[in-house]
């Protein structure tokens, strides 16, 4: 038995130091993750330490998202049109900069990912992604008018999003292993090994009183 409790707890050691690094599960791009301010801005790599990195991609706060934040997460709308809506934040493809759509690229840094995304559109805008592997083949596409939620399993790098007339948005980023299930976050997966290790102490710890 005092063998068996000394493997369990060098297991959960091992878990704790080999396990692969994990990231968080949904991306929410409200300022309880990343402060960036109260107004709308271009994104690059403010968002490096989710692994993410962007091009011509900005941070949107819009009351018409259909796909709402926490209300504490939510910001007065800046369109002088929307003036006294709260709004909800998301990424699109529109640049302020130039005043035209793009195609926002997203980057995943380091490492590989299926996606789900919760996606809407402006009017008839069509939202358009396609994701891409490290070596830029082509994995998958979808695309939509309205809203809606899309996923694309594979070993994903990075993927765009775009439309041909004007602005489309995605509300929420979740990521995934490459076959769908989604990744658990670092504090979870940490806790339940240390549990496992503790669990095998006090049962050594026991052994040796008697």
């Amino acid at each position: 038995m005092k063998r068996l409790l000394v493997l369990a707890f060098t297991i959960s050691l091992l878990g704790i130091f080999t396990a692969p690094p994990t990231i968080a599960i949904t991306i929410y791009f409200t300022n309880s993750e990343v402060d960036l301010g109260t107004e709308q801005i271009m994104l690059t790599d403010q968002y490096n330490s989710y692994g993410l990195q962007f091009t011509d991609t900005y941070r949107y706060i819009d009351y018409r998202d259909p796909f709402p934040d926490d209300p504490t997460d939510q910001l007065p709308d800046p369109n002088p049109s929307h003036e006294g809506n709260l709004g909800s934040l998301g990424i699109s493809n529109w640049d302020f900069d130039i005043s035209t759509n793009v195609r926002a690229r997203v980057d995943f840094i380091g490492y590989t990912s299926s996606i789900t995304v919760e996606w809407w559109t402006i009017q008839n805008n069509v939202f358009n992604l396609n994701a891409f592997d490290s070596s830029g083949n082509w994995l998958g596409a979808f695309s939509g008018v309205g809203q809606g939620t899309n996923s694309i399993y594979g070993e994903i790098a990075y993927f765009t999003f775009e439309d041909d007339g004007g602005m489309v948005a995605i509300s929420n980023l979740t990521l995934h292993d490459v076959d769908g299930t989604p990744i658990p976050e670092p504090f979870t997966t940490t806790m339940l090994l240390l549990a496992g290790g503790y669990i095998g102490l006090l049962g050594l710890r026991r052994r040796g009183n008697q």
